[in-house]
């Protein structure tokens, strides 16, 4: 693989990551619930430093976001960026949140891998 390659699947790696990371941390920051008030003509808006560290790996990501979508075809980098971070906040939610699962969306999951593998297949 060349230097460029190589650089191209490390920004989109870190695009995936960043993003997965910003939902994590959003949500687990968001177990401690926000704090809004209004009082003497002004409006407060408080949460926590992880919500405030999701938000800003999400600013992150989209920077780099845009910065994929303008280098590459779009009906490649969406459906390979949007199935890759499905799987890893899937796997998070159950890994992380020991949310529940189903044999459908474990089946579900499988198809998007599958999915991705298709797309990114070289013709």
């Amino acid at each position: 693989m060349s230097k460029g390659k190589s650089m191209q699947v490390v920004v989109f790696v870190l695009y995936v990551v960043l993003s997965v990371v910003g939902v994590v941390l959003v949500k687990r920051g968001g177990e401690n619930p926000l704090k809004l008030g209004v009082g003497e003509g002004r409006v407060a808006l408080t949460f926590g430093y992880i919500t405030l560290l999701g938000l800003l790996c999400y600013i992150c990501s989209f920077l780099i976001y845009t910065s994929l979508i303008a280098r590459y075809e779009l009906n490649y980098i969406v459906p390979l960026s949007t199935g890759g971070i499905y799987l890893l906040t899937y796997a998070a939610a159950i890994g992380i949140f020991h949310e529940k699962t189903s044999a459908i969306r474990i089946i579900g999951s499988i198809v998007i891998l599958a999915g991705i593998v298709m797309v990114s297949w070289k013709n």
